[in-house]
């Protein structure tokens, strides 16, 4: 069974999800992860949980909470592209519903900026 009509409802906005796939040097000779587009146009909700200050790493880390479909290929570590930001995938979760079926992925991701 998929995700009920009612979730799929509030599927307003899009996502795309990027996996890494090996790493590349870059001009200064660092070694930089290489990311392609794995999906594309998701439907989600996603909103804003939480907004941290690091004063000491002179960050501000904004983390998000996204749903989608089960059927969604996301895991920890990928990369999701929203509103022309990347964010870091830190947990996927598969919630079920009562009778076992797979209604939705849960999504936690984060983006540090600079303070």
């Amino acid at each position: 069974m998929a995700m009920d009509r009612a979730i799929k409802a509030v599927l307003k906005q899009t996502i795309d999800i990027q996996k890494s796939s090996g790493a590349s040097v870059d001009d200064r000779g660092n070694s930089t992860a290489t990311w392609s587009t794995t999906e594309s146009s998701v439907k989600t909700y996603i909103r804003e949980v939480r907004d941290d200050e690091d004063k000491t790493r002179n960050l501000n880390l904004e983390r998000y909470l996204a749903v989608v479909d089960p059927s969604v290929d996301v895991d920890e570590f990928d990369r999701i592209i929203y509103d022309g930001k990347y964010y870091e995938v830190d947990s996927v979760r598969l919630i079920r519903d009562f009778d076992g079926s797979n209604h939705h992925k849960r999504v936690e991701m984060q983006r540090a900026t600079t303070l």
